[in-house]
């Protein structure tokens, strides 16, 4: 009976282990280096739109409209979208949170990033919350994504400031 109860035991801290914590970066593997790229919250309203045009044009056969989650998110995506211009999104998303700025090599064989000096080296879902929250300074930054306690701050509020900039300066549509 002791040997089943603490192979339970094992197997449900195990599983603790294995749990994904966005507060320390433990995303899981399908976050790591380039195998996924989060999305901001505007790129999926651009996203929605072209659906929605391709409907209209005839080109999309199922109509999303009166699906509750589907209005929820149009209504969430509303409220939260920070660019407006989808020149802006790319521009953003090129000079600013590029996903291929970290590879796999990056992180050692515990799924944690090895520092380098030289850079941020955020992950891409790191750059996006920094973007869609719209964060003003480095501690408000820090204190919102707590991934970022470790960042270098001079280099933070460097980044923060270019995309603070592309935010009030991008131009509409």
């Amino acid at each position: 009976m002791a040997s089943l109860y603490s192979a339970s035991v094992r197997r449900r801290r195990d599983l603790k282990d294995e749990e994904e914590d966005a507060s320390i970066g433990k995303l899981g593997q399908e976050f790591m280096g380039d195998q996924a790229q989060p999305l901001l919250i505007s790129e999926v309203k651009f996203i929605l739109e072209q659906i929605e045009g391709d409907k209209e044009d005839g080109q999309q056969e199922h109509d999303q409209s009166s699906n509750p989650i589907y209005k929820k998110t149009l209504d969430y995506i509303e409220i939260f979208s920070r660019y407006n211009a989808l020149d802006t999104v790319r521009s953003l998303r090129a000079d600013h949170l590029h996903p291929n700025t970290l590879k796999p090599e990056d992180y050692d064989e515990n799924g944690n990033l090895v520092p380098d000096e030289a850079s941020l080296q955020l992950t891409g879902f790191e750059g996006v919350q920094i973007a869609d929250l719209a964060v003003e300074n480095v501690e408000e930054a820090k204190t919102l994504i707590p991934t970022l306690v470790s960042k270098d701050d001079m280099r933070l509020a460097e980044l923060l400031e270019e995309i603070s900039n592309a935010r009030r300066f991008q131009t509409t549509g």
